[in-house]
């Protein structure tokens, strides 16, 4: 799509944490939280995530597990 900020990774190549075969993991530039927090953005781009495919759903229900799995280690400060 033209004009999305997700759809070009140069645009948050520098922040760009890990990727899946459909996902990439992007550190976010503000904190809302005191850990911090992570942005699973899907490759293939949508309009929002319940235009996802089902399968793309599951994994990035998959996807979020590991990714607190990490921040759980990270931060051992977050309540699970």
């Amino acid at each position: 799509m033209e004009n999305c900020v997700f759809c070009d990774k140069k645009q948050f190549e520098e922040r760009l944490v890990g990727e899946t075969k459909n996902f990439w993991i992007i550190a976010t530039l503000g904190q809302i939280t005191d850990g911090g927090y992570l942005l699973l953005v899907p490759k293939k781009h949508v309009e929002c995530v319940g235009a996802m495919e089902e399968r793309a759903v599951e994994r990035l229900d998959y996807l979020i597990d590991e990714t607190m799995g990490i921040l759980y280690k990270e931060y051992k400060n977050l309540s699970q």
